[in-house]
């Protein structure tokens, strides 16, 4: 998908309403993930992505083989996140900023990210949807540094508490 497709057509990410209510096997939850993320992320969910998710604490351990709202919850906001960091920060930040209440610190998560991505204003990027290479090399230069600096700053919040 090029960047302008992207823009146009801003990834939205489901609110807890919308995940589905009921037990999943594991190949429905990564098929889900899939559906949900796959405008957003640069590779497929599998299955052993899951299975350590589960196996280093970031995500309940399923019931009887089944998976449940907060499951396919969880994978989406550790796939996002793990686009930028590592899985030691997403698990401390999931243990104080989500853990006490899922379904409503999970819907504040989606709600700002749809928000975000809506209301991106390319100006701030100096972002042409016309550009050519060197406008996209320092496109992607600008945005590499506000990406480490926003990560340095979170990262130092996320470990602050």
């Amino acid at each position: 998908m090029k960047i302008d497709e992207l823009l146009a057509n801003a990834p939205q990410l489901p609110q807890w309403k919308e995940l589905p209510d009921l037990a999943l096997y594991m190949d429905q939850v990564v098929s889900l993930g899939n559906r949900y993320l796959e405008p957003i992320i640069s590779g497929p969910i599998t299955a052993s992505m899951v299975n350590s998710y589960v196996k280093k604490g970031l995500m309940p351990k399923p019931i009887k083989k089944k998976y449940s709202q907060e499951h396919v919850a969880s994978l989406i906001l550790i796939t996002i996140m793990k686009q930028v960091y590592s899985l030691d920060d997403i698990h401390e930040w999931l243990l104080t900023n989500v853990q006490d209440n899922y379904q409503e610190n999970y819907n504040s998560f989606c709600k700002a990210f749809n928000t975000a991505f809506a209301d991106l204003d390319l100006h701030h990027f100096n972002l042409d949807l016309h550009f050519d290479e060197s406008s996209r090399a320092e496109l992607a230069l600008n945005l590499i540094i506000q990406t480490v600096i926003c990560k340095i700053i979170s990262e130092h919040l996320i470990n602050e508490h």
